[in-house]
């Protein structure tokens, strides 16, 4: 192979890397020519739509705040939006603060309501536990009677019901109550606020004896003994009424003037 073959092929391959490309020439004239007609708008301050990428963009004179720029699909870069303030008038700022003091307004009544209601409430505990006093504490085996106002049915019935015997102490203050007689096995309960100590009053057995010694005048007073109690023992004198033991009235005003 000839020698001038070979440089020639040099020399072409040479000349093809600097030759520049058709195409290039023609992208770069249009660059340099939108470049000029931008840099005239800025200084003539005229609005012109140019295109980049193949998408318009509107150019305004002046500093572009506000404006919005399409978005180029061959970049990623998009222009930020200052939103416009909105306008409020006189007539709405005097709603608000109106709408805002009425809330107020009721906060501080409610707070007030609450407040009295609290202070009515202490005043009222303190005048009922003026006249209240703690429960008596009873214990097994004692005598008791129990008042049952809603059992009372005459004038002359107080509501005792009893005697009763103490079987055990419940919680809260209730006891659990069983008849001395006619039990028939069972028993009730009741709270000790509702209950008084037996302290040898009448019992309807003694009572019953001054019945029969109406109908037979020779009943005598001698033969007219009263139970026994757990306190102590109770005698009837020899005249009714005269140096007998209290009745059931008598003790509940004794419990109440203690």
């Amino acid at each position: 192979m000839p020698k001038s073959s070979t440089s020639q092929r040099k020399n072409k391959s040479r000349t093809c890397e600097r030759s520049p490309s058709p195409g290039l020439l023609q992208q770069l004239q249009a660059i340099v020519s939108r470049l000029n007609v931008l840099e005239d708008n800025s200084r003539l301050g005229s609005t012109s739509v140019a295109t980049i990428g193949g998408q318009p963009v509107v150019e305004s004179p002046g500093p572009a705040v506000g404006t919005i720029v399409s978005r180029a699909p061959s970049t990623s870069r998009t222009t930020c939006v200052t939103p416009p303030l909105p306008s409020v008038h006189a007539s709405q700022v005097s709603a608000n603060d109106s709408a805002a003091i009425e809330v107020a307004d009721k906060i501080l009544a409610r707070q007030r309501a609450s407040q009295l209601l609290d202070q009515n409430r202490k005043q009222q505990d303190t005048r009922v536990n003026e006249r209240r006093k703690p429960p008596h504490v009873f214990h097994e085996n004692d005598m008791v009677f129990v008042h049952k106002n809603s059992q009372s049915v005459g004038k002359l019935d107080s509501g005792m019901r009893g005697p009763y015997k103490v079987v055990r102490a419940l919680p809260h203050g209730r006891y659990e109550l069983k008849l001395i007689s006619g039990s028939l096995g069972k028993t009730t309960e009741a709270a000790a606020e509702h209950i008084s100590a037996w302290h040898g009053e009448w019992t309807p057995d003694v009572c019953a004896v001054f019945f029969e010694c109406d109908e037979n005048e020779s009943c005598s007073d001698d033969s007219i003994i009263a139970g026994p109690s757990h306190l102590r023992d109770v005698t009837i004198a020899e005249r009714a009424g005269e140096g007998a033991p209290p009745s059931g009235e008598a003790v509940l005003a004794e419990n109440a003037q203690e």
